[in-house]
């Protein structure tokens, strides 16, 4: 496999592993588990905002592991200390 499919792989499993996990958050907000959230544009930019966010900290903390950690795992490793390092910011601007 080449360089840029791998890199185009992993970035697509990062921005979907966030939207999925992002989506998650939102149908749980609140305790109203619903897709209510979705018929305002405010929230889609809220949306956005967290997707991006985790994503950039999954995406920084791959190039930083790739350098680093020469293992199987990078991928997964990166995407889950991602997850929760970009939560984390998340919550504590909240």
């Amino acid at each position: 496999m080449t360089d840029k499919t791998n890199i185009a792989k992993t970035f697509g499993i990062q921005v979907i592993l966030a939207v999925v996990l992002t989506i998650i958050l939102f149908y749980i907000d609140e305790g109203f588990y619903s897709f209510a959230w979705m018929t305002q544009p405010g929230n889609w930019v809220v949306f956005g905002l967290y997707v991006g966010i985790i994503v950039l900290f999954q995406w920084v903390l791959y190039l930083l592991i790739k350098q680093l950690y020469f293992g199987r795992f990078q991928l997964l490793i990166s995407s889950f200390l991602g997850v929760v390092l970009g939560l984390i910011l998340l919550f504590s601007m909240l």
